[in-house]
Parts: structure tokens; C-alpha cells; sequence
């Protein structure tokens, strides 16, 4: 399959080129990947739906309105500026934490908000399906953050989001407190955490200033190997089970695509999840996500983990290797959160970094079909692994 996937990452990252969400360009992606499951015989379809044009801009609003909490704290008369900032803080902490748990946040409403869309089609199964599993991977790309510029500098921003969301909940304890007991609170506790406040709201404004990246590898590589799998489910189905094939938008948004499928399609609660992302990477490998960590642990599902780790032991020469995703999230995430089984194939390396991660280097030159290659290999022996006996016994033994 990568000579196809090899092709179709051509023409998203080549030809049409950077992809940002809600642009013409991601447009275009995604009418491409129609056209391709349509001209293979399938009745692809279009989900369209308002999204935020930014997954940034939700925590640079929420610190700009931090700080100006902050300033009507220290300059307004304590009687109006001490209820107003305790207000203005508890709002943004309250909202953040509803962003970051991927729930309908009043932060993400004040975005300017654009149009994106899913491709999806159905690959039905030979016989009677007595299981449905959604493969999906996303067209849209990402800006070049400073934030994600070198892996020192990932882990930098991972640290200064743990002491950002410590501030805000700091500054809500102290302004409730400066209500109650205006003597409290001396101006000068409030310097580290306004200093804090100040770098996540520079750190977040950044990337709205910057251009988009080709996305060869995130995540071309990704949808070029849902389009791949769609040509191979027609050659071969699988025996019990539909696989619905999904190139979702807005995923460097806030992981968007997958959820607004499933509102459309409920009976989708009940499916198996194989999220593919960023699997084409020099120096990476097929790679299972245990878990990824934002806010909270979401962890993969058990039972399809103990079937990736049984489908990952029968073939050793495909050196498929795990990894717990810390900072940062997939579409895995909200759909976990969502309460749906779920399954990320991100292709970090042995050492935890992701090549070319949201830089101008993520290109058609940098892909590896190699990484490619082995990780679409590993893909389809999973799913007929799943085919085979999703009631085996390392499937209920995790599921119990």
C-alpha cells in the first residue's frame, strides 16, 4: 500500500500544499479525498460544520483576560476591581479547564469560527458485520509555534503549561480571598504568577502569526493511509466487520472531526476507534499511544491495546514500539473523553520526538516510506486481527 499512500501524500502536501483548517486549501484536501473513494466505487460523503479557525487562541484570550483580571485588581478601588477580577478569573480558570477536558468551553465561543468538513465513507464486510471500526485521519495542518520549534523547546512549553494552569488556580484562591479579606493579599504574591500568565499569553498569541506547514507526515501521511486501506478494504474485505473510513478536518483545533461524526452517527458510540496520525516520520516506527495527557490521563482502550500489542508480537520485523503522549493530544483524546473505544498510531521516536512536528521541514522529502510502509502493514494486520476474534483471549482478559 505505501507506493498508493506515497502518492496521495504528493498531492496533499506537494501539490496542494500547506492545509490549515478552515482555509480553501483544507477544502481542497478534502474534495480530494472524496474524489479518491468515490473513483474506487464508495458513496463518499461530506460532513460540513463550524469549527474555531484556532486551538490557540481560546488559551491566548483566556490569559489576556487573565491579566486584565489582574490589573483591575491592583488599579481599580477594591470595593468595584476585587469582585470584578475574582469574576473575571474563575471565569477563565472554569473555561480553560473546560477546554482542556474537551468540553463546549465559553472561551472556544469568543473564536472567530470558520467552516470544515469530514470525507467518510464504508467499506462493508464480506458477510454479515457483526463489529464496525472507524479508521481516521486528519487533512488539516498546523502553524510553526515557537512552542514546538526543537524537542527542548516542547518541553519547555509542557512545563510552562503545568505552572499556567497552577497560576490560574492561585490567582482564583487569592482573588476570592481579596474579596473577603482585602488585607490578605500583598501585591508582590501576585508577581510570579502574572509573570507566568504573561509567557503562556505571548506563548499562545505567537502561532497565530505564522504560516501554515506543508504537513507532509502530520498528516498527510495519515489520510494518504485511510485513501490506501480504502483501495486494499475493496480488494479484500473484511469477513464481520464494516470499517468506516474517515479524513476528518479541524483537527489542530481541538481534535474536532471525530466527534462531530459521531453526533451525526450515535451508533458510532459502539465502534472501535483507530485514530492515524504523523506515521511517516524518519527515525520513527509504527508506534502504539498508551495514553495521551493533557489535563487528565485518557488512556487507549484496553482490549484494542491487547490486541495491537498481540497483532505487534506476530510480527517483530515490523518493530512496533508504545509510547504515553504527554502535552499535547490526537483525535484519541476527545474521543476517549466522548466514552468511545479508542486507539492512536502516532509515530514518535524511540525518544519521544515526533519528526518534523509542525515545522517548515515537514515535507514530501522528509517522509520515509520505509516508517510508512511498515506501520500501513501493521495497520491492516491489526484489523484482521480484530476481525478474526475480537472476543479472543487477551481482548476479554483487558476488556474485563
Amino acid at each position: 500500500m505505501s507506493r498508493l499512500a506515497l502518492t496521495h501524500i504528493e498531492h496533499l502536501a506537494g501539490v496542494i500544499g500547506p492545509r490549515g483548517t478552515c482555509t480553501p486549501q483544507e477544502r481542497q484536501a478534502s474534495a480530494y479525498c472524496r474524489r479518491v473513494l468515490a473513483d474506487l466505487g464508495y458513496d463518499a460523503r461530506v460532513q460540513t460544520f463550524r469549527v474555531a479557525r484556532s486551538g490557540w487562541a481560546p488559551f491566548s484570550i483566556g490569559s489576556g483576560l487573565m491579566l486584565l483580571s489582574l490589573l483591575a485588581f491592583l488599579v481599580l478601588p477594591p470595593a468595584a476591581g476585587r469582585p470584578l477580577a475574582a469574576l473575571l478569573v474563575l471565569f477563565v480558570t472554569i473555561s480553560t479547564f473546560m477546554q482542556l477536558e474537551f468540553r463546549p468551553s465559553p472561551l472556544g465561543w469568543l473564536v472567530p469560527h470558520g467552516s470544515s468538513q469530514n470525507v467518510y465513507a464504508v467499506a462493508p464486510a464480506r458477510g454479515e458485520p457483526t463489529q464496525t471500526i472507524v479508521v481516521s485521519g486528519h487533512v488539516d495542518t498546523h502553524r510553526t509555534p515557537l512552542a514546538m520549534a526543537s524537542p527542548l523547546a516542547f518541553r519547555l512549553f509542557r512545563g510552562l503549561t503545568t505552572l499556567g494552569v497552577i497560576s490560574y488556580v492561585a490567582l482564583s484562591a487569592m482573588f476570592v480571598a481579596g474579596v473577603f479579606w482585602p488585607q490578605s493579599i500583598s501585591p508582590f504574591v501576585l508577581v510570579l504568577p502574572a509573570l507566568i500568565v504573561a509567557a503562556v499569553f505571548i506563548v499562545t498569541l505567537q502561532p497565530e502569526f505564522t504560516p501554515f506547514v506543508p504537513g507532509a507526515n502530520d498528516n498527510a501521511s495519515g489520510a494518504a493511509a485511510v485513501l490506501a486501506l480504502a483501495a486494499q478494504l475493496k480488494a479484500e474485505p473484511l469477513e464481520r466487520t464494516q470499517v468506516w473510513l474517515l479524513n476528518s478536518g479541524a483537527e489542530e483545533v481541538g481534535a474536532t472531526g471525530p466527534v462531530r461524526l459521531l453526533l451525526s452517527h450515535p451508533e458510532l458510540k459502539d465502534a472501535a476507534w483507530l485514530v492515524v496520525d504523523t506515521i511517516a516520520g524518519r527515525g520513527a516506527g509504527p508506534c502504539l499511544i498508551t495514553a495521551e495527557h493533557i489535563l487528565f490521563r485518557l488512556r487507549a482502550d484496553p482490549g484494542l491495546l491487547a490486541v495491537a500489542r498481540a497483532a505487534a508480537t506476530a510480527r517483530p520485523d515490523l518493530g512496533v514500539y508504545e509510547h504515553y503522549y504527554r502535552g499535547l493530544s490526537s483525535e484519541h483524546s476527545p474521543l476517549a473523553a466522548a466514552g468511545c473505544r479508542s486507539l492512536a498510531l502516532i509515530n514518535f521516536t524511540p525518544e519521544g520526538v515526533l519528526p518534523n512536528w509542525h515545522r517548515p521541514t515537514d515535507t514530501v522529502a522528509n517522509v520515509d516510506p520505509d516508517v510508512l510502509d511498515r506501520t500501513e502493514q501493521f495497520i491492516w494486520g491489526l484489523l484482521q486481527r480484530l476481525d478474526a476474534d475480537t472476543r479472543s483471549v487477551e481482548y476479554r482478559q483487558a476488556a474485563e
